[in-house]
């Protein structure tokens, strides 16, 4: 019985150890497969900044293109905050484009895809042409702590918004705002040095939103109208049984003050 017990508080505490981040004994290596697996969407390597990250359709997915001579690196350090730990970006996809256009997968020996205690670390041969990879996001938010500084743009799937202050939000301030042929939001930084996190809806969300408050607002109008019209009629049929409430009130008021106080 004692060495059953040994066995499963040390269970335990792996387990916990892994769901906090703590080493890499689960999946905390990405395998070559997912390196070189296509990426949802073919990289856009046209950048005209530090970086370019575009959500993926469905919003489960970004895509992030770094131009290394902008970003004057080679390493890129990438981690998610845990509630107690530090947990390595879950990266795939990853691809290395040379300037001169020659593209090889993240599991080639001059890319370097490897885990430094808690960060996950994809480094490229050169600080010269571009390097992409792909990860998680959440769906309506985006949140990407950015490996170097610099310029970013985001780009938001086709009818995405982040104008409302109600359902959308945008972190760092100092962003600018456009909207492509495809519907696609651009949100753009001049600088950051500083994690992103944007908070965006879909534009008929925000018309359901709308639509509903009009109903809403047109229906407490009807019940505040229909009350109002039954106090009238009310206090019409009183008024022809004979029955004057402002009347009785003044004659209340009218009275001989109590005796000892003329």
């Amino acid at each position: 019985m004692p060495g059953r017990r040994t066995l499963a508080a040390a269970a335990l505490v792996c387990l916990l150890a892994a769901s906090a981040g703590c080493g890499g004994l689960f999946a905390s290596e990405v395998p070559d497969d997912s390196l070189d697996k296509e990426p949802p969407q073919p990289y856009d390597w046209e950048t005209n900044g530090t970086a370019k990250i575009y959500v993926v359709d469905g919003g489960d997915r970004y895509q992030a293109v770094f131009d290394l001579s902008e970003a004057n690196t080679t390493k890129f350090v990438l981690y998610e905050r845990g509630l107690s730990t530090d947990r390595p970006e879950w990266v795939r996809s990853v691809r290395y484009r040379y300037p001169n256009g020659t593209e090889v997968n993240g599991s080639h020996p001059t890319v370097d895809v490897r885990l430094e205690g808690s960060r996950r670390v994809v480094e490229a041969p050169r600080a010269e042409g571009k390097l992409a990879f792909t990860g998680p996001s959440d769906i309506k938010q985006f949140g990407f702590r950015t490996p170097v500084d610099g310029s970013y743009e985001l780009v938001l799937p086709p009818g995405r918004r982040v104008g409302s202050f109600l359902f959308g939000r945008v972190s760092p301030n100092g962003y600018s705002t456009s909207v492509d042929d495809q519907n696609r939001l651009h949100v753009t930084w001049e600088e950051v040095n500083s994690p992103i996190y944007v908070r965006y809806y879909l534009l008929r969300d925000l018309l359901i939103f709308r639509g509903g408050v009009a109903v809403l607002v047109v229906v407490a109008g009807a019940g505040v109208a229909y009350y109002l019209r039954k106090i009238r009629t009310l206090k019409r049929r009183r008024e022809e049984i004979g029955l004057d409430v402002e009347s009785d009130e003044d004659d209340e008021f009218d009275r001989d003050p109590p005796p000892g106080m003329k």
